[in-house]
């Protein structure tokens, strides 16, 4: 898969983060920014353990955000 393939391409280990708690948050956040503008794609958002501030997306509406962003962020909305 894609996400598959570019979890590889963050280095050998690269592990996307899947504690329910988190992955819910995420899926909440996800589902009330897409509500706001439609869009041909279901988007498809990850978290990759990886300390390093930053995040990118991929074609086909998927898009990974690296855990250090997240540790970085000053507020849930943020």
């Amino acid at each position: 898969s894609l996400r598959r393939s570019a979890l590889s391409q963050l280095g050998a280990g690269s592990r996307e983060c899947v504690a329910p708690d988190g992955k819910a948050a995420l899926d909440r956040i996800v589902a009330r920014l897409a509500a706001t503008t439609p869009s041909r794609y279901t988007w498809n958002v990850a978290v990759v353990d990886s300390g390093t501030v930053n995040a990118f997306n991929l074609p086909g509406g998927y898009i990974l955000i690296l855990r250090g962003l997240i540790d970085d962020a000053r507020s849930a909305e943020e």
